[in-house]
């Protein structure tokens, strides 16, 4: 066991692994990295790091799902165990920093934080993934607002991935941009988490367009329907995928979707599904109306996919992003426009977009590591 004292503990309480994987980036391009201890999921497929049961039940027993309420119970009680066992950690090893990846609202993140700040004299950084928190139907998006301000008031440095979320602290929040560092998301390749390949779909020889994830309003899913709508007149052999949880409140027109060349998958996925499906799709088609930050990109690019996403600020500031892929924002016609090019995208031209991908990459992962080092290097923390 390594004698060198740790300065940084980065904790993510996400369950999917995924979240383990940005975390296992951040820590792997770190310059001291042997000053650095991670604090994940219990599914994290890294060989180091600590493991936590954070929301094990989410993964190993989909069965409490049915009970209502019972499920937040043993869910709580795993999440106030892992804060109790870092909480002890971080006395008994004098951390000096913790960054943590915020990822709710949740009155037992904020204690735990509030704990580590007040009582461990802590310094605390906070990751800051969705940096408007997103608002279910009926939920009081003024209260939710106020609720995650708290936590932004409490830590010493919050870190974004884009200058639009730091335009977002600053008007939503009046958090001064002094407060705020930035470091774009990692690179997903996802090929080093050992997923099997495993065929979700099927073999077959039409061009196949995906959507994957929440299917929340503000994924302009509806958009995406319409779109399919006016791209299928045009008589392309291709099909769409609809891939993830509906939330209570929202409902889709999803009749007859087999007959308009529509699959639905309208159910959680786990991580390997989430990631062959990727595999197995040509082109994966993200129509957000809004939003702050999304991994599914890098994700998608890193699987050499080709990807379709609206022009809102979060997706126009992320460098990875090849100009053909843009489309409209709540722009049907826009949106068909894009998924005709890809269907009928040819040999010659997906070989040049493919070298455009390759050069940002390039790019990009310098950014990312120069980016990470000067936020948060234990050289560099003044700890």
């Amino acid at each position: 066991m390594s004698s060198v004292r740790k300065v940084l503990l980065l904790v993510d309480s996400a369950t999917s692994g995924v979240a383990g994987a940005y975390v296992e980036a951040i820590c792997r391009r770190l310059a001291h990295r042997d000053r650095v201890e991670v604090a994940v999921s219990y599914y994290f497929p890294f060989p180091y790091g600590k493991r936590m049961f954070f929301k094990y039940s989410e993964l190993t027993a989909q069965h409490l799902y049915t009970l209502g309420r019972a499920r937040l119970y043993v869910r709580f009680a795993e999440l106030l165990g892992a804060f109790a066992r870092l909480f002890t950690w971080v006395v008994v090893s004098r951390v000096r920093v913790v960054c943590y990846a915020l990822s709710s609202n949740l009155w037992a993140e904020y204690a735990f934080l509030w704990l580590l700040k007040r009582v461990a004299r802590v310094k605390v950084f906070l990751i800051c993934h969705d940096v408007v928190p997103f608002v279910a139907p009926g939920e009081d998006h003024a209260q939710m607002v106020r609720r995650r301000r708290r936590f932004y008031v409490l830590a010493h440095k919050l870190i974004v991935h884009n200058d639009n979320s730091i335009d977002d602290l600053q008007e939503v929040f009046g958090i001064s941009a002094d407060k705020v560092g930035q470091f774009p998301f990692p690179i997903y390749d996802c090929q080093d988490m050992g997923f099997r390949t495993v065929d979700v779909l099927g073999h077959t020889d039409k061009r196949r367009f995906l959507f994957i994830g929440h299917l929340r309003r503000e994924k302009g899913v509806d958009v995406l329907l319409e779109a399919w709508s006016r791209f299928s007149q045009l008589g392309g052999n291709a099909e769409l995928i609809i891939a993830g949880n509906i939330p209570p409140g929202c409902a889709y027109d999803l009749g007859s979707a087999s007959e308009r060349g529509i699959r639905l998958l309208g159910r959680y996925l786990s991580d390997e599904e989430y990631l062959n499906l990727i595999r197995q799709s040509d082109c994966v088609v993200l129509p957000y109306l809004r939003g702050t930050n999304s991994a599914v990109v890098s994700t998608v690019l890193a699987a050499r996919k080709n990807l379709v996403v609206s022009d809102i600020p979060m997706f126009r500031s992320n460098p990875l992003i090849p100009v053909e892929s843009f489309f409209a924002s709540g722009d049907s016609e826009s949106l068909a426009g894009r998924l005709a090019h890809f269907c009928h995208l040819g040999h010659e031209q997906q070989l040049l977009l493919d070298a455009d991908v390759e050069r940002r990459f390039a790019r990009y992962e310098q950014m990312f590591r120069q980016q990470v080092n000067a936020v948060l290097d234990p050289a560099s923390l003044g700890v």
